[in-house]
C-alpha cells in the first residue's frame, strides 16, 4: 500500500519528469498522477515499453531462470549480437552498438504489443 506513494515522494523529491517501465505496470500509472497531484506536483510523462516474454508468456527475469548478458557472453555471444536482439525490442534495428542507437531512439518507434516474445536462447 504504501509503495505507490513512496516512489512518488522520491519521483518528487528527485525532479523527475520522464519514466520508462515496463506495460506490466501500466495499471499502476493512474494510481501515481493522482498521488502526484494530490501532493501538489506535476506528474511526470510515462512510456510503457513491452515487457519480454518465454514462449509460455512469462516474463523474463533472473528470477524465473532467464539468461543473464553474462551467460550469453558466456556461450560466445557477442555485445553485437546482444544489441542485434535487445535492440528491435525498443524499435531500433540494423544498429550493432548501443551508442549508434542513442541518437536513433525515438518513443514512438517503441513497439505498441504489451509483451514480446525473446529469442528461445534468451530463455533457458
Amino acid at each position: 500500500v504504501t509503495y505507490p506513494l513512496a516512489v512518488v515522494a522520491d519521483d518528487l523529491e528527485d525532479g523527475v519528469t520522464s519514466v520508462v517501465r515496463g506495460a506490466d505496470l501500466l495499471e499502476h500509472t493512474a494510481l501515481q498522477i493522482r498521488l502526484h497531484e494530490a501532493l501538489g506536483g506535476t506528474p511526470p510523462t510515462w512510456l510503457h515499453v513491452p515487457i519480454v516474454v518465454d514462449a509460455t508468456g512469462r516474463k523474463l527475469g533472473k528470477s524465473h531462470g532467464s539468461a543473464g548478458v553474462a551467460a550469453l557472453r558466456t556461450a560466445g555471444a557477442t555485445p553485437q549480437d546482444i544489441w542485434r536482439t535487445v535492440l528491435p525490442w525498443l524499435g531500433i534495428e540494423g544498429v550493432d552498438h548501443l551508442h549508434d542507437a542513442v541518437d536513433r531512439w525515438r518513443p514512438e518507434g517503441v513497439p505498441a504489443a504489451a509483451s514480446l516474445r525473446a529469442p528461445d536462447h534468451l530463455t533457458s
